[in-house]
C-alpha cells in the first residue's frame, strides 16, 4: 500500500483471481472476460435463487433474473476487467442473503 506502484486498494480476493488469470492466460484479455462472464453467471444464478425466496414461484423469479442478465448497467461490470470487484462483491452479499435466509428457517 505504501509503494508508489499501489493503487491503494486493499482487495486481496480481486487481487487473487487477477493473479490467477495471469498464471492462466498471461495478457490476453479472453481469458479474463471469461472469467469475468462466469462471475456474472454466478451473479444471475444468485439472484434468481434470491428472487426465488423473495416471490416463492419459479417464473417471476426466472423472468427477474433474465432481465438482471441482459440488463445494460451490468456491461461496465463484465466488458470492463476492473468490474472483476462488483462482481465478487455481488456474490459475496447475494450468498449472505441467502445464508441468512436458509439459516433463519432453518431455526424456527
Amino acid at each position: 500500500m505504501a509503494s508508489e506502484y499501489s493503487h491503494k486498494s486493499y482487495r486481496p480476493l480481486t487481487v487473487a483471481t487477477f493473479r490467477l488469470n495471469y498464471m492462466l492466460h498471461e495478457l490476453e484479455p479472453l481469458g479474463y472476460h471469461l472469467v469475468n462472464v462466469l462471475l456474472h453467471s454466478a451473479v444471475v444464478y444468485l439472484y434468481v435463487l434470491l428472487c426465488g425466496v423473495v416471490f416463492s414461484e419459479v417464473w417471476p423469479a426466472l423472468i427477474a433474473g433474465l432481465l438482471f442478465a441482459v440488463h445494460p448497467i451490468h456491461t461496465e461490470a463484465v466488458t470492463g476487467l476492473v468490474g472483476r470487484a462488483e462482481l465478487l462483491s455481488a456474490i459475496f452479499f447475494i450468498g449472505s442473503l441467502l445464508a441468512y435466509n436458509r439459516a433463519a428457517r432453518n431455526k424456527g
